[in-house]
């Protein structure tokens, strides 16, 4: 055989080696994500129940300013949400662009600051232990403010991913998941937080979310199917709500899981050890 047709052959079979171990490197890492997933949702459900009553009701206080731009707004977008979306005309566009924009960033805000507000109750679940009320209130969080600006910083970089072509949005939404759990428990600034959320989340941005799927996705069908039910009115807005509650408290005790649990894995970190709300 000719040399040179050797060597072709070489360099081809070289080629699909690495195409091959990179598929097959890929599908160990969604695998393993996917895992990592179920586990850390397991954790998220069984820390949510730790925390009962507690979680569910700062939720619904956070949620307060996202209901009263609701009710004032809600009579407005109706009329423009009745309509078929071809016949929406500028003025429909733009109202329920905006309406959604509003409740989006909201939502968004609200779920990285409930990250921090839980994250010592969070770090007690996992060492296996309760939450009340006179323990969260007896909490030392820090600067309030500090939260507030990490969470916006959040929420503008997830916006700001989502203008360029969506899935930024969701990659920037996975490496900034963890920054208020870290601020409140690291006491860093704004900016160096998200630094320290995207070394903790660097290599598990699939398992995260893939997390946030797990978690949400009940919670969508269950109002797709009650929403049918009630069809309208105030019960279907009252639904909305208490869904909203269910689904911001997820998401604030998933973001202090992965936080805590990502520094166990990278840090040895030990809940059972700082449970009691300093390290």
């Amino acid at each position: 055989m000719d040399d040179s047709l050797l060597a072709e052959c070489w360099a081809g079979w070289a080629l699909i080696d690495r195409i091959l171990a990179w598929i097959w490197g890929f599908w160990l890492h969604l695998w393993t994500s996917l895992s990592l997933s179920i586990t850390w949702s397991r954790q998220v459900w069984s820390c949510f129940f730790r925390g009962g009553a507690v979680f569910l009701v700062v939720t619904a206080v956070l949620l307060i300013p996202v209901v009263l731009y609701q009710i004032q707004v809600e009579p407005t977008i109706t009329s423009s949400l009745e309509k078929p979306p071809q016949d929406w005309d500028s003025q429909d566009k733009n109202r329920v662009f905006r309406y959604s924009m509003v409740v989006f960033c909201l939502q968004i805000l609200l779920n990285s600051l409930l990250g921090g507000l839980l994250v010592f109750d969070v770090e007690r679940g996992l060492a296996g232990n309760r939450t009340s009320f006179h323990g969260f209130l007896g909490r030392d969080f820090g600067s309030f403010l500090g939260m507030l600006s990490t969470a916006v910083l959040v929420t503008s970089a997830v916006l700001l991913g989502l203008f360029f072509f969506v899935v930024p949005g969701f990659l920037f939404l996975s490496m900034c998941f963890v920054a208020v759990p870290a601020m409140v428990k690291e006491k860093g600034g704004g900016l160096q937080c998200l630094g320290r959320s995207y070394s903790l989340t660097q290599g598990h941005w699939i398992a995260i979310l893939g997390l946030l799927f797990l978690l949400q996705f009940p919670l969508m069908l269950g109002f797709i199917i009650l929403g049918q039910w009630l069809s309208g009115g105030e019960g279907q807005f009252w639904l909305r709500f208490l869904l909203s509650v269910v689904s911001v408290s997820l998401h604030g005790t998933a973001s202090a899981v992965v936080y805590i649990q990502l520094r166990m894995r990278k840090e040895g970190f030990s809940p059972e050890a700082n449970s009691d709300g300093g390290e």
